[in-house]
């Protein structure tokens, strides 16, 4: 039963992340990252299937193994929460309570992210954990 349970949670997870790609107010990594550990709870096969999707994979891996996310994927996720920022603030028409709470939602977020250990590529292009915490 508990099997069962850790999948249907891992299944929700996963399908707030795929969403998440498409909406910049819901952060995809946390929710992939949160799916993995459901899987590894409920099947050893799901775990492994989401550890080897190449979009995904090596970034879950990554945070499982050293808890670090990749200075490139914090770089893109970045570019998209501004791009987001400046689409709600100069082209949608909704409240300014709105813009605050989404706009608290996101710089949030980048704390988050920026405040995470990074993985820098090596000279023999390995990656490895950046000694810096804020690279």
């Amino acid at each position: 039963m508990m099997k069962a349970c850790w999948l249907l949670a891992g299944w929700i997870f996963f399908t707030i992340g795929i969403v998440g790609i498409y909406l910049p107010v819901l952060p995809t990594t946390p929710f992939l990252i949160l799916t993995s550990y459901c899987f590894s709870k409920g099947s050893n096969r799901l775990h492994r299937w989401i550890l080897s999707l190449p979009a995904v994979g090596p970034v879950i891996s990554d945070w499982e193994e050293h808890g670090t996310i990749r200075l490139r994927a914090k770089t893109f996720a970045t570019t998209i929460i501004v791009a987001f920022l400046l689409y709600l603030y100069l082209l949608l028409d909704v409240s300014i309570a709105v813009k605050t709470i989404v706009s608290c939602m996101m710089y949030l977020s980048l704390i988050y992210i920026w405040t995470r250990p990074s993985k820098a590529r090596s000279s023999n292009g390995h990656v490895e954990p950046s000694p810096h915490h804020l690279v």
